[in-house]
């Protein structure tokens, strides 16, 4: 199993421009994705690519539910 850490261009928010994510081999095939800073965000691919658009994808409805429970707790 490898990992790597990268610098990517997820969104189009020019203040989440730059987010560091660990990209992992899997033993059985693919890639794992996450961000470290950002628990419970984590998502898989079948190649490296898609593994980063799986995870573009994923950014907003992530951010969206962290505001939600800051709503709620507010």
């Amino acid at each position: 199993m490898t990992a790597g850490l990268a610098t990517y261009p997820l969104v189009s928010m020019p203040e989440l421009q730059d987010i560091e994510y660990v990209l992992e081999r899997q033993p059985d095939g693919g890639y794992l994705i996450y961000v470290p800073e950002l628990p419970g965000l984590a998502t898989e691919g079948s190649t490296c690519e898609e593994a980063v658009a799986m995870l573009r994808d994923a950014l907003p409805a992530y951010l969206e539910s962290k505001r939600a429970q800051r709503q709620r707790h507010s």
